[in-house]
């Protein structure tokens, strides 16, 4: 039976999807308050640098970093057209501190800002709009030929030539009726009306539209494993899930004192924190992320097998690469991976490479095989759009010193302490960058504990916490 999560506090937001009999995690989502996901959010940018070298352009949208836009897409932001402007520099076309519009397509990512689009979205519960685009377009994989030949029309009349709708696979899986679509439809057609509104009325940098991902997450995933229980830790929560579509009668409210994730069974510091897994059939994958790639080691050690039987190289490395494939998801890995299986011939190499296409490394999951080195390494790439789970819950990317989970961890204590305790003040010992964070971040208000904090490079954990006397 698969079971999904949902918590939040100071610091993160969690979704978690595991087998409630061996506590397997299958998916997880997190969201970091602390450094917040940008993902879809649609800014007045402002034009700061032109690369005609680079045919893009560097905009401030009010991030530490600029973001980036290629030429084309800053073109159509400024209503001009790149096929008939080809021959003339980016510099002659577009001014320095020009105003446009642009939605973020792919995050900020370690030293480097975001990347912009002039092809927005704002997406609902069943539909997404598309303004700069015209018509409906609907899978043909849904199944539901008569329901989507519905759709398609009521969407075609409703939207009369002036924009383009993209409706959602997962619609056709519940009775909606294209009544519910259309009420959806005249909502984001009026939040995208509001927006342009805004932003005519502007002069300087400023985020006008902020997506909210997590409800998109939530839903897909129970939908994807096919959840049958949810639990929340408050009722508040429960509304909201309900208010997504989920079923109520499979919510429920569970009350913690400390962690939902740990109420249920699930290690999730422990699983964070692992490089080294270990299939049941003795095979172990190492990946190390590192600041330019990321290294993934393949070890058969504890495999009885004979080598010299070229069937059980490749079933060794089918097993690895279940788990390599399950692990690049679910920690969101992307950018240059290296890995390195068991070696096999050439010929092997080319029969491998088209059965990893086949079993999922492939665009739908955003994989490019660029094929094995001289050396017998696998090379891939992973179109890059978010930060990797580790780069996200860490301060410093490079050492992926997961911090703003122990912060996450930190809260969870103290609200241990505050319901199993009388106690009204805390002494809370932290390492140094954790120090230097909570003196610069007051993220202790509203807590209903006085922490009195302090510096102590020597403490074994990243923090100690104990009552003070008063």
């Amino acid at each position: 039976m698969n079971v999904l999560t949902y918590e939040c506090n100071k610091v993160l937001e969690i979704v978690t999807v595991f087998d409630d009999s061996t506590k397997e995690i299958k998916d997880l989502r997190i969201n970091n308050a602390l450094k917040p996901r940008i993902l879809g959010n649609v800014y007045a940018a402002k034009v700061i640098s032109i690369m005609d070298g680079m045919e893009g352009a560097f905009v401030d949208i009010g991030e530490p970093e600029n973001a980036f836009i290629q030429r084309t897409q800053l073109l159509r932001a400024v209503g001009l057209s790149p096929s008939k402007n080809s021959a003339t520099p980016l510099s002659k076309l577009v001014k320095k501190g020009q105003m446009f519009l642009g939605q973020v397509d792919k995050e900020p990512y370690q030293s480097k800002g975001a990347q912009l689009t002039n092809d927005i979205s704002i997406a609902g519960k069943y539909i997404v709009l598309k303004p700069f685009l015209k018509g409906v377009k609907i899978s043909r994989k849904t199944g539901f030929k008569a329901e989507t030949e519905l759709m398609e029309t009521a969407l075609t009349n409703a939207l009369t030539n002036r924009y383009g709708v993209i409706v959602r696979s997962a619609t056709f899986s519940d009775v909606i009726s294209p009544d519910a679509v259309l009420n959806e439809l005249e909502t984001l057609i009026s939040i995208w009306e509001s927006l342009k509104k805004r932003f005519e009325l502007m002069s300087t940098v400023k985020c006008i539209y902020q997506n909210s991902s997590t409800g998109d997450d939530l839903v897909s995933m129970a939908q994807a494993y096919n959840v049958d229980k949810i639990f929340v830790v408050s009722p508040k929560d429960k509304t909201w899930l309900i208010s997504l579509g989920i079923d109520k009668n499979k919510i429920t409210v569970k009350r913690v004192d400390t962690s939902l994730y740990q109420e249920v069974g699930l290690d999730l510091d422990r699983f964070l924190r692992a490089v080294k897994f270990n299939s049941k059939e003795g095979i172990s994958v190492t990946i190390n992320e590192l600041e330019a790639f990321t290294v993934i080691d393949v070890n058969s050690s504890k495999y009885v097998m004979d080598l010299s039987k070229r069937d059980r190289v490749f079933e060794v490395n089918d097993l690895a690469a279940i788990i390599i494939l399950e692990k690049i998801l679910l920690f969101n890995i992307s950018g240059i991976i290296l890995i390195d299986f068991i070696d096999m011939s050439t010929q092997e190499q080319l029969a491998f490479v088209q059965h990893l296409l086949d079993k999922g490394f492939n665009k739908k999951n955003g994989i490019t095989i660029e094929g094995f080195t001289a050396l017998g390494i696998l090379e891939i790439t992973r179109k890059r759009v978010s930060p990797s789970l580790k780069d996200l819950l860490s301060f410093n990317f490079e050492d992926k010193d997961l911090k703003f989970w122990d912060l996450h961890t930190l809260f969870v204590d103290l609200a241990r302490m505050k319901h199993h305790t009388n106690t009204t003040q805390v002494n809370l010992e932290v390492e140094t960058s954790l120090f230097v964070y909570l003196r610069q971040n007051n993220l202790f208000d509203g807590i209903d504990l006085k922490v009195n904090l302090k510096h102590n490079e020597s403490t074994q954990k990243n923090y100690k916490l104990h009552t003070s006397k008063h």
